[in-house]
């Protein structure tokens, strides 16, 4: 797995990178982003995402709403061009996100809106949403741009996701699980396809989260996912397409707590007694002890022996050493072996 980097972060398995996606949840206010700015920040997140598009470049007048964008405007373009932000008040908030310590990213919907992005504010890693895995000409424009690129694949099948990453063209590329539905049903998880996404770039993976249960993107850190995106509002009851299927800000801040205590309790990886163990383990497991009086100078036979605990002498696991050893110092039953009683130091 090659080193990729997030905003000058290298991605590692032990501590995924979280993003807070405020989306249109700030219902086209620029006061209401920056509110979500410091919400994100205080949740714990590590970055806060927004969206930059205008609705005249992105879709048709007559283009048909999302089940779950139906509402009171009467057209997507009429709902979209109320949730806008213009690329000064993306500027601002991305001030306002260094100024809490969190890293901003943004989604362009536009190769315009991609060039400001990258070449206006700088940005050394932008997301790309699910909608867009098939628009070509702004993956191979990111490609070229030496930009880290955090792509959605809802919606795709796994030949489109091998098309976008041959426009992505070795470019350093974090592709997330997904499914394109707000909220989505967990039945339709899918959580498998993570491992298929690993094996297709061998690069570190994620997972964007439309689901209202937190237990799906649990599972999807606890199945290896290293960055983790999920929606969230200032209140789940507004009016508007994204409310109902996001946290609020004490769920943000729950969901960053239970990632981060699953990765704490994913830990190494290498086996062996934590810790708080010991004293247990000192209880629970047993030694071999004489089962009656041995005499010094007697070889010892498995009738000599019973394992009982605690774990203060020999192990039975040495059973096979001890057998037919000659003790050097009398044993009083019912006395732990030890191996100064064979003439002997601890093999271990």
């Amino acid at each position: 797995m090659r080193e990729i980097r997030v905003f000058g972060r290298a991605l590692d398995s032990i501590r995924a990178y979280l993003i807070a996606e405020a989306g249109v949840n700030h219902n086209g206010e620029p006061e209401v982003a920056a509110r979500m700015v410091q919400v994100a920040a205080d949740a714990g997140a590590d970055c806060v995402k927004f969206q930059l598009f205008n609705a005249d470049s992105l879709v048709r007048p007559d283009a048909p709403f999302a089940k779950y964008q139906v509402g009171q405007d009467r057209s997507q373009h009429e709902m979209l061009s109320k949730l806008e932000l213009q690329g000064e008040t993306v500027r601002q908030l991305l001030e306002q996100a260094r100024g809490h310590d969190i890293d901003f990213l943004c989604t362009p919907f536009s190769m315009t809106q991609a060039r400001f992005l990258v070449e206006d504010l700088g940005l050394d890693t932008v997301k790309v949403g699910s909608g867009d895995l098939t628009f070509t000409p702004l993956l191979r424009y990111l490609a070229d741009a030496g930009v880290t690129v955090i792509l959605s694949t809802g919606m795709a099948t796994i030949d489109e996701v091998e098309r976008a990453v041959q426009d992505l063209d070795g470019a350093p590329t974090i592709l997330l699980h997904c499914v394109s539905q707000y909220p989505a049903p967990p039945a339709e998880a899918n959580l498998r396809a993570i491992d298929e996404l690993r094996v297709l770039t061998g690069d570190p993976v994620g997972f964007s989260d439309h689901f209202v249960e937190d237990y799906v993107s649990l599972t999807a850190r606890a199945l290896g996912a290293l960055v983790l995106e999920r929606h969230f509002t200032l209140d789940r009851a507004q009016n508007g397409p994204d409310h109902a299927a996001s946290m609020d800000p004490d769920g943000l801040t729950r969901w960053v707590s239970q990632i981060r205590g699953i990765e704490t309790a994913l830990g190494s990886g290498v086996k062996a007694p934590m810790p708080s163990e010991e004293d247990t383990r000192k209880v629970a497991r047993r030694s071999l002890v004489a089962a009656k009086d041995l005499d010094a100078g007697s070889a010892v036979t498995p009738d000599d022996l019973v394992a009982l605990r605690p774990a203060d002498g020999i192990s039975p696991q040495e059973i096979d050493v001890v057998v037919g050893k000659v003790l050097v110092a009398d044993v009083k039953a019912g006395s732990p072996l030890s191996w100064s009683d064979l003439g002997e130091v601890s093999p271990r």
